[in-house]
């Protein structure tokens, strides 16, 4: 049987990232590899230390496959409530990589704006860093 884990997400624990998710009804927490914020630890498995291979069935793959489809990148979007365009700042490997890069980012799709209204929309918009 496999357990389904659900809330998934990142946050910082003692100054180490790690993916924090529901488990069975109770909050629990793998580490993210210190160098890169979209994969888990090789080492100091959290979850191995505290359960049974029987207990964690599906819950390493279920943890992969959120990594893999929800990146640490930079995004825009328009703030309209109606169509919200959307422009990507590309993925990264931390969160502190990510916050170097966003100044940037911002600097370059200001330079590809053509018109006033091109800015006047960037401008109306928000810039967001999802980890």
């Amino acid at each position: 049987m496999t357990n389904t884990i659900t809330n998934i997400r990142r946050e910082f624990i003692d100054d180490a990232a790690a993916l924090v998710f529901d488990l069975g009804g109770e909050q629990n927490c793998e580490w993210l590899d210190k160098d890169d914020h979209n994969m888990l630890t090789d080492s100091d498995s959290h979850l191995i230390t505290n359960f049974s291979h029987l207990e964690l069935d599906g819950v390493f793959e279920q943890l992969n496959e959120w990594l893999e489809e929800n990146p640490v990148k930079i995004e825009w979007s328009e703030n309209n409530g109606f169509h919200g365009g959307f422009m990507d700042g590309g993925s990264y490997y931390t969160l502190t990589e990510a916050e170097a890069a966003l100044e940037g980012v911002k600097a370059e799709f200001f330079a590809q704006c053509g018109t006033d209204e091109d800015r006047v929309t960037l401008e109306s918009g928000e810039f967001r860093i999802l980890w």
